[in-house]
């Protein structure tokens, strides 16, 4: 998170959190939320945090990129165990396929 914002600082440009609500959601349920809970530890002033609601992940991202006119789409590469990648498939991978802007993917070291 902390080499985004530091790209984000260097152009200073807006960063939108996005998270699209889904059912079986591990990562961002409202009381463990990551950024929610360590939004003080950001100092970006020109962050925000949006929730989109539930529908198709990758519709729905596109769909925020061209209503906000995004220029460059960042997500994180989550590490999964070796059954969560035989029955589900990589977001990272399907934004590649389906989006018509740069993407970035972010993997942790």
């Amino acid at each position: 998170m902390m080499r985004l914002i530091y790209i984000a600082e260097q152009y200073d440009c807006p960063l939108d959190i996005v998270h699209v609500k889904s059912e079986s959601d591990r990562y961002f349920n409202s009381e463990n939320n990551f950024f929610k809970k360590n939004k003080a530890q950001f100092s970006y002033p020109n962050m925000s945090f949006i929730e989109l609601e539930k529908g198709d992940v990758v519709s729905t991202i596109n769909q925020y990129v061209d209503d906000k006119q995004v220029d460059l789409l960042v997500m994180a590469k989550h590490n999964r165990s070796f059954f969560d990648r035989l029955f589900h498939s990589s977001l990272s991978k399907k934004m590649a396929i389906h989006t018509h802007i740069p993407l970035l993917v972010l993997v942790k070291n």
